[in-house]
């Protein structure tokens, strides 16, 4: 059974770069950002590597998220359910917002010793945890592990083990899908299929899968961005970024326009026809 703590929610002064520097300091969020949610309210919210802090209407808020061990937190994804509870994920645990509660949950055996990297809550309710040690799925009480296969270590980045999950999601079928350092798989409620195994054109280093309006797939990869139509892929970026270049988060906007990152600093975006670089 996973370990669990309520504490109010405290806010925090406003971060800063230099605490020395008594002069304000534009209200920063952070030095580094993780992760940006939007919720059913409008407020958008920042994971950090200093922790959670929301924008509302009226001001940036800072929260004092702890760990089980009462220790700051790296804040790596934020969801929300179909109740309005803000779900937050970080390096050793996970924590439920109520709007004036945080709900710390722990496992030791779990939390501790692999670090958690992506979570999705799917339509029925359950929460899905990727870690750096494979997948745990989460009902409020217990962790239980779904087994994927193991992947290789990414030689190429600083954090990465074999068992890695680097994203999941949820299709508009239900099925479920894992980025992992093995491939991209797929979960349709009883059976897991590798759909990237037979095609040699795609790395098995999967970094990131998202679902088009049209029922098609974008798959970035170590070695490219890729149109995954339900059986073939394609690679599209090979022509304009070169076939080795690696692609990691991916987002698609309101007109179709797709945005991603590639050589770990640069954005581009492209919109069905040509791609753009912004320096």
């Amino acid at each position: 059974m996973a370990e669990k703590i309520s504490i109010k929610a405290e806010t925090l002064p406003e971060f800063r770069v230099n605490i020395h520097d008594e002069d304000e300091q534009g209200n920063q969020i952070s030095g580094v950002i993780r992760t940006v949610f939007q919720d059913s309210k409008g407020n958008f919210w920042f994971g950090t590597q200093n922790g959670l802090c929301r924008k509302d209407q009226n001001e940036l808020v800072y929260f004092d998220l702890k760990d089980a061990l009462a220790q700051s937190v790296t804040v790596h994804v934020i969801l929300e359910d179909n109740s309005g509870n803000i779900w937050i994920g970080f390096g050793g645990g996970i924590a439920k917002y109520d709007g004036a509660y945080f709900t710390v949950f722990h496992e030791k055996s779990i939390l501790t010793n692999s670090s958690l990297w992506s979570m999705l809550m799917d339509s029925k309710g359950t929460l899905w945890v990727g870690t750096t040690q494979g997948v745990f799925t989460f009902d409020g009480k217990a962790f239980t592990p779904f087994e994927i296969p193991e992947g290789k270590v990414n030689p190429n980045f600083g954090v990465s083990t074999a068992k890695m999950i680097h994203s999941i999601i949820e299709d508009s079928k239900g099925n479920k899908w894992f980025a992992t350092n093995g491939g991209a798989y797929r979960f349709d409620g009883e059976k897991l299929t590798n759909i990237s195994a037979k095609d040699q054109s795609i790395s098995n280093f999967v970094h990131q899968i998202i679902e088009r309006k049209d029922g098609t797939f974008w798959i970035s990869a170590s070695n490219g961005l890729f149109h995954f139509n339900g059986k073939t892929f394609q690679n599209i970026t090979e022509n304009v970024l070169g076939k080795e270049v690696g692609v990691g988060r991916v987002f698609e906007d309101k007109t179709g326009t797709i945005w991603f990152s590639a050589n770990k600093r640069e954005i581009h975006h492209y919109n069905g026809k040509t791609f753009q670089k912004y320096k």
